[in-house]
């Protein structure tokens, strides 16, 4: 031992020791927090949010075969998508909003993706142009030009208006147009529903109008492959279309 040489105070080590195990435990604890919290997240938006693949048809050009989507089984009320019908309820749908449906009165239970044009209380009918009527209203809408879909049939394609929410509709040339219902009343929690592409669509035209708890969800987001936009309240647009949509956004204001 060597004189006068100062020895570690056992007390302050000890003291020492037991800081750095508690800012240990500390940081252990934060990450813990963390990754539950994170684990938490994934399983709350698994869920709440499915991915669909999109069916051909009923929403082109704005929802294609080739688009993943995203929806909120949440919006209408929980609903299990192999369940009949929904276990919880939720708010109303609004106009404009992409459903995913299960169709009524079918023989088994098929899901659809479709658009809500109307609610409750609410007349609809078809003009001879092809322009939707609600409540004996109009809904505005702009010719963005001409087009054709996977097959090369020709189409002509609006940017209609509804509640606030704009959209692309395709219809075929007045020659190939349909014209399968006239005007209709929609009955109590019942909502009506069309295909943008009008004259290539399962809607309400065929099965009548949806009971809402048939609603199986809200469509949030659409991985638009080769168009611009992801929005389906929003228009969905095949990049050459660009300037024609600004013009008839333009015409709006």
């Amino acid at each position: 031992m060597i004189l006068g040489a100062h020895l570690p105070d056992s007390g302050s080590m000890f003291a020492q020791d037991v800081l750095r195990m508690s800012r240990m435990v500390k940081i252990l604890l934060g990450i813990s927090a963390a990754v539950v919290l994170l684990l938490g997240s994934l399983l709350l938006f698994r869920v709440r949010y499915e991915m669909f693949r999109a069916v051909p048809g009923s929403m082109a050009p704005g929802i294609d075969a080739k688009d993943l989507l995203l929806v909120d089984r949440w919006t209408y009320g929980y609903h299990a998508f192999h369940a009949e019908r929904a276990q919880s309820v939720g708010r109303a749908p609004r106009l404009g909003e992409v459903v995913i449906l299960h169709k009524p009165n079918a023989d088994r239970h098929l899901d659809s993706i479709t658009r809500v044009v109307a609610i409750a209380g609410d007349t609809i009918e078809l003009d001879t142009d092809g322009s939707l009527i609600v409540n004996g209203q109009p809904l505005p809408r702009c010719k963005l030009g001409a087009s054709h879909d996977a097959e090369q049939t020709p189409l002509d394609l609006f940017l209609e208006t509804q509640d606030g929410h704009t959209h692309v509709i395709a219809q075929l040339p007045d020659e190939g147009r349909r014209h399968d219902f006239t005007l209709q009343t929609v009955p109590e929690d019942s909502v009506f529903v069309l295909g943008d592409s009008r004259d290539n669509a399962v809607d309400s035209r065929v099965f009548g109008p949806v009971p809402l708890d048939h609603l199986m969800g809200r469509v949030v987001w659409v991985n638009a492959v080769g168009r611009i936009g992801s929005d389906p309240e929003r228009p969905i647009i095949p990049v050459a279309m660009s300037a024609a949509l600004a013009r008839c956004t333009e015409a709006k204001r």
